[in-house]
């Protein structure tokens, strides 16, 4: 699961806190984090250097959110792909006939060993490949 970033009002009150030299658990409690959401970005906006200075003079949003994703770039894992998704095309000609997923599940396993695809996985490709089915169709 990938995480949340937190908002920039959230980020803004961590500044203020910090800067007014208050504990990181008690910023953390305060703010409602987790200890270690807290320290992730405690040491990224410290990072930037943007912990010292005035409580009372802020930066501005559009410089916290570009220091926060300068020292915590997102991670994007790779894109999931179907295990039925080589079927696609003979999913896609069962749905023209009329046949429902029920079905489309049953005579994949009889006329292909190689099929392993659970009811849930045909469903999801059903629904994927239908709209496209009846696109081409019109």
């Amino acid at each position: 699961m990938a995480a949340r970033r937190i908002s920039v009002d959230t980020l803004e009150a961590l500044l203020r806190l910090h800067r007014q030299a208050m504990p990181a658990r008690e910023v953390a409690r305060r703010l409602a984090l987790g200890p270690n959401t807290e320290r992730r970005y405690r040491l990224a906006l410290g990072a930037a250097g943007l912990l010292d200075g005035s409580p009372d003079e802020l930066p501005d949003a559009a410089s916290i959110e570009a220091a926060i994703e300068a020292q915590l770039p997102r991670r994007r894992g790779p894109q999931q792909r179907s295990s039925i998704e080589a079927w696609s095309g003979r999913v896609a000609g069962l749905l023209a006939e009329g046949l429902g997923p029920c079905a489309i599940h049953v005579r994949l396993r009889g006329e292909d060993a190689a099929f392993a695809g659970t009811l849930s996985a045909v469903k999801r490709l059903c629904r994927r490949v239908r709209p496209l089915a009846s696109a081409a169709t019109q």
